[in-house]
């Protein structure tokens, strides 16, 4: 594996699309798209702006070691809440994609399925707190 699928690889492992990640590195994303199709080499100040996100430098210019730092320069991972917001942006760029005459149906049904799952986890809470009672 090559310096940039292991850039792919961190950045998929913080849940990260490629504009996030440009934005959280300062990487511009043209930039970003080259180190990781393997047509761009980091220089020292990539490499430290990718250190700043937590991953552990060995481990990304050899692919040995832990993915991401430890110890004293341990930085912490995303919370769910970032990631949530990571895919959630993903989703956006998505569906920004999407032919604008069909988006509104493609949207429609994306709501649709996520208050079913909202009903559908309430329900599975009510259950739960009646068999613990």
């Amino acid at each position: 594996m090559e310096i940039g699928s292991r850039i792919k690889e961190w950045r998929n492992h913080l849940g990260l699309s490629q504009a996030a990640f440009s934005a959280k590195t300062g990487i511009p994303l043209r930039t970003l798209k080259g180190y990781e199709a393997g047509s761009r080499q980091p220089g020292s100040d990539a490499l430290a702006a990718f250190a700043n996100t937590g991953v552990n430098i060995n481990w990304l210019l050899t692919g040995q070691g832990k993915i991401a730092q430890t110890g004293d320069q341990h930085r912490e991972l995303p919370t769910e809440l970032e990631r949530f917001e990571a895919r959630f942006e993903r989703l956006i760029e998505a569906v920004l994609l999407i032919d604008p005459d069909r988006r509104e149906a493609v949207l429609m049904e994306m709501l649709s399925r996520v208050e079913d799952a909202a009903r559908l986890s309430e329900l599975e809470r009510i259950i739960k707190q009646q068999k613990d009672d």
